[in-house]
């Protein structure tokens, strides 16, 4: 599926696990003097994720009983691993990190 210059949006899923990884994160981007720049970066990946991500990241490898495609995508220090369904418009975060 692709959706490029379609206008299609795709709805984001995460865990709960996820999102307290990510407050998390936030906290620890807070203590370090990047709190404004991790939620800048987070923001434009959320916004990528919901209109392009089969063309925003890497693909890794496929989950067929699932029917997903994971990816892997770095935007400044924040790395982010996700499926995206190749028959429905959805994306699921399977995991979040800040580099360095």
């Amino acid at each position: 599926m692709t959706n490029q210059g379609n206008g299609l949006i795709y709805e984001v899923r995460l865990s709960q696990q996820i999102k307290q990884k990510i407050i998390d994160l936030h906290q620890q981007a807070i203590h370090e003097g990047e709190g404004q720049r991790f939620l800048d970066s987070l923001r434009a990946i959320h916004n990528r994720l919901r209109q392009d991500p089969t063309n925003f990241g890497e693909p890794l490898y496929r989950l067929p009983a699932l029917k997903l495609l994971v990816y892997q995508v770095v935007v400044s220090r924040i790395a982010v691993h996700y499926g995206v369904h190749q028959e429905k418009p959805l994306v699921f975060l399977k995991g979040v990190q800040l580099l360095g």
